[in-house]
């Protein structure tokens, strides 16, 4: 049997996410989220026109993320590649989510708030893509020491614990903090 990987034909189309985090001051980071979107044969649009290959969609969002919430203080965002100027109007959907934290059920708050004609697909797509790594870029960027001596025990539960199978409730590491 022939693993999928060996069954791909010809590379059609790509996209590339990428996720930095800056440090901004003591206690927030800058995040910086990258989506494009690559054609990569031609094509043909909706008006039946055909397309050679291109960037179809290259989006820059930024975030700024404050305290052990890791709270959205302010938002930006670019469109340098859209395929219609009318993409830029979403652009101010972004607003709605200044002051949300990012923890457990942020995904689908995104989704009722920005999803569907309420914003934009990709704007949405990058933004969930960017929660969890601002969660990590934040631990991260404070972690100069051990985290237990700078947060709660809740506070770790409520970001770590349970986050995948090798931090479920009971688990070695879920285990490993109680003993800390």
């Amino acid at each position: 049997m022939h693993s999928l990987k060996q069954e791909r034909g010809e590379k059609i189309h790509t996209r590339n996410i990428k996720i930095e985090i800056y440090g901004h001051d003591d206690k927030s980071i800058i995040v910086q989220g990258e989506l494009v979107d690559e054609r990569l044969k031609p094509y043909y649009n909706i008006k039946g026109e055909r397309c050679q290959p291109c960037i179809l969609h290259h989006m820059i969002i930024r975030m700024l993320i404050e305290g052990e919430a890791v709270t959205i203080k302010k938002i930006e965002a670019e469109m340098d590649t859209i395929p219609l100027k009318e993409c830029m109007e979403t652009i101010s959907s972004l607003e709605k989510i200044t002051g949300m934290t990012i923890s457990p059920g942020f995904t689908n708050q995104i989704k009722e708030i920005l999803g569907g004609v309420n914003g934009c697909t990709h704007l949405t797509s990058l933004v969930i893509s960017m929660a969890p790594a601002a969660v990590q870029g934040y631990f991260s960027y404070i972690a100069e020491e051990p985290l237990v001596r700078k947060f709660s025990p809740d506070l770790i539960q409520k970001y770590v614990v349970n986050s995948c199978q090798i931090w479920k409730e009971g688990g070695i590491l879920a285990n490993m903090l109680k003993e800390i």
